[in-house]
């Protein structure tokens, strides 16, 4: 993937909250609507405008693997007072199973979310921590490469913290990862956010000036 604008990819397991973290952090930036890319049959790229809270009800499913393709909108950030705005492309990608899918088309997605996950500049790794007992194998690998190979460029979110057993799975993950920072968030309710913005706002500033060429992006505008 490539474009004039730095990139940043949302992993995580099926039904981790991706998406919903995705649409919660452009209403936190402002936007009110998006254009929302996806890759479809054949390498065929589809947008279409959403109004934010529609995209919520049409994208976010209450089970897992709602998400079966990249897809990724452009988000205008604040970089803070007198320091303008920059455009951040957030690609949100199919959910990544602790075992291999017999769906040959999960597979597919799998591995395409691999390559994405070795070139993103900045990755964000949402785990549901409604569900944590112990951070699953799945998610310390990911942990420990992300943290290995994109110092200072990753973030592990525990997402659902707004539930009891999210919180309870919070303490659990930041006691079992005691090198990585693990931010709450509760994209459901947009808690959070204001953490996440901080370190999205840090790798900008930390970025070259965007390419000319073109490439991914979508559009929006913001007023935060």
């Amino acid at each position: 993937m490539s474009g004039r604008n730095p990139e940043c990819l949302v992993i995580g397991e099926p039904g981790a909250g991706k998406t919903l973290f995705t649409l919660a952090l452009a209403e936190w930036l402002g936007q009110t609507q998006l254009e929302l890319s996806q890759e479809v049959a054949a390498g065929r790229v589809v947008t279409r405008t959403w109004r934010t809270p529609e995209a919520k009800a049409a994208l976010v499913g209450q089970g897992p693997r709602t998400t079966r393709s990249l897809q990724w909108a452009t988000l205008s950030v604040p970089l803070g007072i007198g320091r303008g705005r920059k455009e951040l492309v957030v690609v949100d990608s199919a959910g990544l199973p602790s075992s291999v899918s017999a769906d040959p088309e999960f597979r597919a997605a799998s591995a395409e979310v691999l390559r994405q996950l070795r070139r993103a500049q900045m990755v964000v790794h949402v785990v549901d921590a409604s569900r944590v007992t112990a951070p699953g194998e799945l998610d310390r690998q990911l942990a420990a490469y992300a943290a290995d190979q994109k110092p200072g460029r990753y973030m592990l979110l525990a997402n659902k913290t707004d539930l009891p057993a999210g919180r309870a799975g919070l303490r659990r993950l930041r006691r079992a990862l005691p090198g990585v920072e693990v931010l709450a968030v509760s994209a459901l309710q947009g808690t959070g956010l204001q953490a996440v913005g901080r370190r999205l706002r840090r790798f900008l500033l930390e970025c070259p000036p965007p390419r000319q060429a073109g490439g991914r992006q979508g559009g929006g505008t913001g007023t935060r």
